[in-house]
């Protein structure tokens, strides 16, 4: 099974969000994933888009936004030295 790759077209303009959906879209169905995951992700099918990687703290701060406005369910709270965990609603 090849792995799927994320909708490249996020805009002319391309923000963080609008990546870490694309990335979010090709998630399996109750998988579960932490901000390093989606890092790598992000860095990795959208390096030719990007000034210089994304670092993992803004990930995790639009993970987390997500998460509030309910387009992700957070699976585990992060504590120190511990991420935390999320996943997608409905699944």
């Amino acid at each position: 099974v090849t792995p799927r790759k994320p909708s490249l077209d996020i805009g002319r303009k391309a923000s963080l969000t609008a990546m870490i959906r694309r990335v979010l879209e090709i998630r399996p169905a109750g998988d579960v994933f932490g901000t390093n995951i989606i890092t790598a992700e992000v860095n990795r099918h959208f390096r030719e888009r990007l000034r210089r990687p994304v670092k993992a703290k803004l990930v995790s701060i639009t993970l987390k936004r997500l998460s509030r406005q309910g387009e992700l369910r957070q699976v585990s709270a992060g504590r120190p030295h511990h991420e935390a965990l999320y996943s997608r609603v409905g699944e």
